[in-house]
């Protein structure tokens, strides 16, 4: 009762403000505003509204009828010399639903629980919202259009995001990571369990090398390190926080960034049962797996096995698991068996 009491004095108290205002400020009328999404209807007031206006201090109740797919919600506003409060209604036209293309991935309001993908069962999303691409692998392509989109009148702003593949590459092996909806790669630490991450810098033809990767570590150049013909790779161990920067990998006439976080909290949440596709190594192939439904997904237990072409080993695990939406460890590369071997 007394919460009600007190929403009543200050409802008061504003038509007391906006009455002195058009007394002391003069006494202009406020004029029906167009909607370019539909029409109105407007009860109240005095006069031909549509021509003089409504005179300042009245209130008028305005239906909105909307064209096909725009909705709004009828009010009851005041004039309040020539500006209406609360304002005028208007349509809103919502935007459809778009599709990930290839390795796009966005995701709603940037939030990495708000996949895209999950928005599928609707056929439209609400003005104002905001989508935030990123590619599938990051470190594998160069995201080219407009990172952030927002529903503005039935269309999406901005042009339309897509990934290119890049010919300086990264691969990462190690800590336990993923990517963000930025497009950043968090990589979490282990507080008491010292962690590697090995980043390799990996140039898709021998003929942009040689490769170079820089970090933005004051040490780089102490790094444990290794070269291979076409990557370089280079080994963080311990992993700490102050890891976080720009990672940069070089060719003789092309580079690729990619920013890498380094975070101390592994976030508490259960991942989807589902991985992607896994790349196939360049000189091997991807032997056998289940390939599921048209999005391309392996469903929880799902195995994979790899080979290499003759003249190349391969170097990691042969066979791979779908485990909780996580493949069981690295993707593997081949190697020519005349690589070089790690050196200190």
């Amino acid at each position: 009762m007394e919460g009600k009491r007190f929403e009543d004095i200050v409802r008061i108290l504003i038509y007391i403000q906006l009455f002195l205002a058009s007394v002391c400020v003069g006494s202009s009328p406020c004029m029906p505003e167009s909607d370019r999404f539909g029409g109105y209807t407007v009860i109240g007031g005095s006069g031909n509204t549509s021509s003089a206006g409504v005179p300042s201090g009245s209130r008028v109740q305005v239906s909105v009828i909307c064209n096909v797919g725009a909705t709004a919600q009828s009010v009851t506003t005041q004039c309040s010399n020539g500006t209406w409060i609360p304002p005028w209604p208007r349509c809103k036209l919502p935007c459809s639903v778009p599709r990930n293309s290839g390795p796009v991935r966005q995701f709603v309001n940037g939030e990495a629980t708000r996949p895209i993908t999950s928005y599928y069962t609707r056929s439209t999303l609400p003005v104002g919202t905001q989508l935030v691409a990123r590619c599938r692998d990051p470190g594998k392509y160069r995201l080219i259009g407009d990172q952030r989109r927002t529903c503005e009148g039935g269309q999406w702003t901005g042009e339309e995001p897509e990934c290119q593949p890049v010919e300086t590459q990264f691969l990462f092996y190690g800590a336990l990571r993923e990517v963000a909806s930025n497009g950043t790669i968090v990589v979490y630490v282990h507080r008491g369990h010292p962690m590697r991450l090995d980043v390799v810098c990996y140039i898709t033809s021998a003929w942009l090398g040689p490769p170079r990767l820089t970090t933005p570590l004051v040490n780089d150049e102490d790094l444990q390190h290794w070269n291979w013909p076409k990557s370089q790779g280079k080994r963080l161990y311990p992993i700490s926080t102050d890891f976080s920067g720009m990672y940069t990998c070089s060719g003789s006439s092309s580079f690729h960034s990619v920013n890498v976080l380094f975070k101390d909290t592994i976030p508490y949440r259960v991942r989807a049962a589902e991985c992607d596709v896994p790349a196939a190594p360049e000189h091997g192939r991807l032997l056998f797996g289940s390939r599921q439904q048209p999005r391309d997904i392996f469903t929880s237990g799902a195995t994979v096995s790899f080979e290499c072409e003759d003249d190349y080993r391969l170097v990691g695990s042969s066979e791979i698991t779908c485990e909780k939406g996580q493949w069981s460890d690295d993707l593997p590369v081949c190697t020519g068996i005349m690589a070089l071997f790690l050196r200190t």
